[in-house]
């Protein structure tokens, strides 16, 4: 707790030195395989979730990308929404399950960013609101099956031979140190409860 207290100033600091140095590694190794396709996806999506909009409940929308370690970085996505004189908008986190490291990292910047310039983000101005977590979503936990039930099927008959007819699954998430899920992060039940949900399906 001590060095704890004494070293959390330091953090945001720290971070963007571990970053900026990582960068130019992390840039390199995604060269050798054709770039990093994290931004393309993202922006699929994006792109994929306005039509739904628009084609599923006849909402005309504008979707914003804003990365937290990469271009185009939040700062920029809010500029962006600034330049359109956007007053309402609605925060995803792409993270279906919530925790401090990740979503929270990402909505603090967010926090900081609008209490800079109330003028432009405060309740006058703008209305917003935040999905927190959609692991338990219905459509996230149905494509989730139907991923993991066509590579089940894909086994050869000598596969499933090897393994005596059965077949495993295997659930792999990131981890969170302990301290941070004593402390009260959901990410942990998160993942558990979501692994539950897919099985039923």
């Amino acid at each position: 707790p001590f060095f704890k207290g004494v070293f959390a100033p330091l953090q945001k600091y720290f971070a963007k030195y571990v970053s900026k140095n990582r960068a130019p590694k992390s840039a390199a190794a995604y060269e050798s395989i054709g770039g990093s396709p994290l931004l393309k996806y993202t922006n699929k999506q994006a792109d994929l979730l306005t039509k739904a909009l628009q084609t599923q409940h006849g909402i005309e929308s504008k979707a914003y990308v804003g990365m937290r370690y990469w271009y185009p970085f939040t700062e920029q996505a809010l500029d962006d929404i600034r330049r359109d004189n956007i007053n309402a908008l609605v925060i995803l986190p792409l993270y279906p399950h919530f925790s401090t490291t990740t979503s929270g990292s990402s909505l603090r910047v967010l926090q900081e960013e609008f209490s800079k310039r109330m003028d432009w983000y405060g309740p006058q101005r703008m209305r917003h609101t935040v999905v927190p977590s959609w692991y338990e979503r219905e459509g996230y936990l149905k494509s989730m099956s139907t991923l993991i039930n066509t590579e089940l099927e894909s086994f050869s008959k000598k596969e499933l031979d090897m393994g005596k007819g059965e077949r495993h699954i295997l659930f792999s998430a990131h981890g969170v140190p302990n301290a941070v899920i004593e402390a009260g992060d959901p990410y942990k039940g998160h993942i558990e409860e979501c692994v539950k949900l897919i099985t039923q399906y």
